[in-house]
């Protein structure tokens, strides 16, 4: 999972990794990434710094809560 309000970043990496073999999910917002992260099974959070609705170090912050062992970054 990426989080990333920047529309060119999040466009790159979906061309970068949509000919792979993983499924890669893509959110501009914080509130969104947390909230599919209660229904998806996800191995990897990779998130932006600045988020329109909070910083990345809270949102992994949270997201940690909601999964321990997810690997963040």
């Amino acid at each position: 999972m990426l989080i990333d309000n920047d529309r060119y970043v999040r466009e790159s990496l979906t061309t970068f990794f949509g000919n792979g073999q993983y499924k890669f999910l893509i959110f501009k917002s914080a509130a969104e990434g947390l909230n599919s992260l209660k229904y998806q099974d996800i191995d990897v959070v990779i998130s932006d710094y600045f988020l329109p609705d909070m910083n990345g170090l809270l949102f992994l912050k949270k997201a940690a809560v909601q999964q321990p062992k997810i690997a963040r970054i």
